[in-house]
C-alpha cells in the first residue's frame, strides 16, 4: 500500500471507501476502515522502520541535515528535497519525508 498510495485519485478512494463499509456490512472485518488511515498508518510503520541504518532500503533517504541551531525537534533529520512534479512528490519516500518532518 504504501508504494501507491500517494497515486490514489479521491474517486478511488472513494470506491475503495464504499467496498470496505461493504466488507464490514456483510460481515467480512469486524470494524469499518478508511484507505486514508491505511495508507497512513502503513506509511509511518515503513518509514520508521525505513529511517534505521540497518534496513534494506535505508539507502533511498536523502542525506542527513546537520544544523547549529537550536530548532525545534523533528520526527527526522533528512534533507527535505525539492520538487517540480506531482509524480515525485507523491512518491513514498518523498511523501513520508514531508508528511513527517
Amino acid at each position: 500500500m504504501c508504494a501507491w498510495g500517494g497515486h490514489i485519485t479521491e474517486a478511488n478512494k472513494g470506491q475503495i471507501n464504499a467496498f470496505l463499509r461493504r466488507m464490514h456490512r456483510y460481515g467480512y472485518v469486524s470494524a469499518v476502515y478508511n484507505i486514508d488511515d491505511l495508507i497512513c498508518a502503513a506509511d509511518a510503520k515503513l518509514f520508521s522502520s525505513m529511517c534505521k541504518v540497518h534496513h534494506c532500503i535505508n539507502y533511498l533517504l536523502p542525506e542527513v541535515k546537520t544544523s547549529d541551531y537550536s530548532l525545534r525537534k523533528r520526527d527526522h533529520h533528512f534533507e527535505l528535497p525539492s520538487w517540480h512534479y506531482s509524480l515525485f512528490r507523491n512518491s513514498f519516500v518523498i511523501r513520508c519525508l514531508f508528511k513527517f518532518k
